[in-house]
């Protein structure tokens, strides 16, 4: 082979190794959440499983409500007698990697008796995060974000709501994402160096040596790189 096709077949191939590692890397996690902002079907329930279950989308609890984030639907809950109802939707999860789970949400008045956010064994309660002092609470929608890691190829992600009466729990734009491993960024580093002292030792064999020698180890004393 000749020197100057090994050298272009290294170039070439560490050019097309960082496009197609560069654009594995910036590809966009996606969210496994289906119908996380609750439009789908001009406001729906699709993809979700409510508990107890309701055939009237408007008057179940949750129900679907309008005037959610950018003026579209949301899921709502409201005071029920009964006991806490559940808003879960079962994911399919890689063990021992972390999820974002992000999500909008409003309490009402602040004051409900039960808001958890569950993503398989792990649950935590939401009412201390609208708390802003003793009796006040924050108003209006507001976005929180939780990791957490899978432990089963399958997770269930749900919210358990008992609102006080008068006052309400709004969620809307759920989205769960499994966050970017930095391993591949770390191999492209350690190739590209690696590549770099090749192409160094190349290009300056190619111009002090035959090109034969170039793909044989220096003898010692020979070939030794500028300082």
């Amino acid at each position: 082979m000749e020197f100057g096709r090994v050298c272009s077949v290294s170039r070439w191939s560490c050019w097309f190794a960082g496009v197609f590692f560069s654009v594995v890397i910036s590809v966009p996690a996606q969210n496994l959440l289906q119908n996380g902002n609750f439009e789908e079907d001009g406001g729906s329930f699709a993809g979700w499983t409510v508990n107890p279950s309701e055939t009237d989308l408007y008057s179940a609890n949750p129900a679907i409500a309008s005037d959610g984030i950018n003026d579209g639907y949301y899921a709502r809950f409201t005071y029920d007698p009964n006991g806490p109802d559940t808003l879960s939707q079962t994911l399919s999860t890689i063990p021992g990697t972390i999820y974002d789970v992000a999500f909008s949400v409003e309490d009402g008045s602040g004051h409900n008796f039960e808001t958890e956010l569950t993503f398989g064994n792990s649950t935590d309660d939401l009412a201390p995060t609208f708390e802003t002092g003793p009796g006040d609470y924050l108003e209006g929608w507001t976005n929180l974000n939780f990791d957490f890691t899978a432990t089963s190829p399958e997770t269930e992600l749900s919210f358990t709501v008992l609102a006080d009466t008068g006052s309400e729990f709004g969620v809307d734009n759920v989205s769960a994402m499994p966050e970017p491993a930095p391993e591949p960024a770390s191999s492209i580093c350690l190739v590209s160096g690696i590549v770099g002292l090749l192409l160094t030792r190349f290009s300056y064999c190619h111009r002090n040596s035959r090109p034969s020698q170039c793909l044989r180890p220096p003898r010692p004393g020979q070939g030794d790189l500028p300082k």
